[in-house]
């Protein structure tokens, strides 16, 4: 069984045994490593700012006096708290929300994962990777509570096989080989 849910809550729904596993865009942090196990990385990726077209960013200094948009409960809502306190920054719930709100100038650029602003931008040719942000070297990989080392195991396998029988890379080319960094 499939269920969507918000990233604000998913962890929340995993604790209570509502879900057995996040295969949602987790990135794989040092304070995660501590609450939940985790599958060998399936995705590298970095953060990156997304702005419109016709703007332009050079380095994060350009970032002074912007506006930013970020979605709650994410390492880049940690990454703008940490690196760029004093900038207005705007939340969204939803990825869609998020990007909509740059499409409207309610935002003058936002910070998401590359893989997901990718999807975002495949659509939308108004917007574009403004650049990719230093020190943001990230991984992605399936999630589950602390201690299910058999179910950790079994996706291992599972990824390891994906791999050596090239459906991961097929999978790979049609979804993610337009975000280079």
């Amino acid at each position: 069984e499939y269920e969507v849910s918000l990233w604000s809550d998913i962890l929340e729904k995993l604790f209570k045994g509502e879900l057995d596993l996040i295969c949602s865009a987790v990135t794989v942090t040092e304070s995660r490593r501590h609450i939940l196990e985790f599958t060998n990385p399936y995705l590298h990726f970095r953060l990156c700012a997304v702005i419109n077209q016709e703007d332009n960013l050079n380095s994060v200094h350009d970032f002074k006096n912007k506006t930013i948009g970020i979605r709650e409960a994410t390492e880049a809502e940690r990454y703008v708290h940490t690196n760029f306190p004093a900038n207005n920054m705007v939340h969204a719930e939803t990825n869609k929300d998020l990007y909509r709100k740059l499409q409207a100038g309610k935002i003058d650029l936002l910070i998401d994962d590359s893989p997901i602003a990718g999807g975002f931008l495949q659509k939308n040719k108004k917007l574009k990777v403004g650049m990719f942000l230093p020190n943001t070297d990230s991984q992605y990989a399936i999630a589950m509570k602390k201690g299910d080392v058999a179910l950790k195991e079994q996706f291992n396998k599972v990824l390891t096989l994906l791999k050596e029988n090239g459906v991961y890379q097929t999978i790979y080319k049609k979804w993610f080989n337009d975000i280079q960094f």
